[in-house]
């Protein structure tokens, strides 16, 4: 019988940072796809989304007639989960969330499905209105 080691742990703080790195430098590529496809249509009642909100986009290879609804979460004044990077840097969820999301567009639209992302930008899904965030 092998004596026990004692069990290494992993550093998530560098497994984060390190998985942000690798979506922020997908992101610029993505974002140089995304203005050259244009959405399709806008999904559901306009009034109760941001402009941003719910977009559906065609598939760019063939079409497997299939839909996939990518949420990234947060966005605008929500910032979501918030963590501080080994650097000092404040990581918040929404600004990594984003990035995949939009990479996972590329990706699906290119094997055939149609997207519709709940944000495509900074922002919150639904329209902002009086009263919705505290102190304004």
């Amino acid at each position: 019988m092998r004596p026990s080691r004692p069990l290494q742990r992993r550093q998530p703080a560098r497994l984060l940072v390190f998985a942000a790195i690798l979506v922020l430098a997908a992101s610029s590529l993505v974002a140089i796809l995304l203005r050259r496809s244009q959405p399709v249509e806008a999904i559901g009642n306009r009034s109760e989304f941001a402009s941003s909100a719910c977009i559906a986009y065609s598939p760019t290879a063939h079409d497997r007639h299939r839909t996939v609804f990518v949420d990234p979460g947060h966005g605008g004044a929500d910032p979501g989960a918030a963590g501080v990077a080994p650097d000092g840097r404040i990581l918040y969820e929404k600004d990594l969330t984003l990035p995949v999301a939009l990479d996972m567009l590329a990706a699906l639209r290119a094997d055939g499905y149609r997207v519709v992302l709940s944000r495509t930008q900074d922002s919150m899904v639904a329209a902002a209105r009086p009263g919705y965030l505290s102190g304004g």
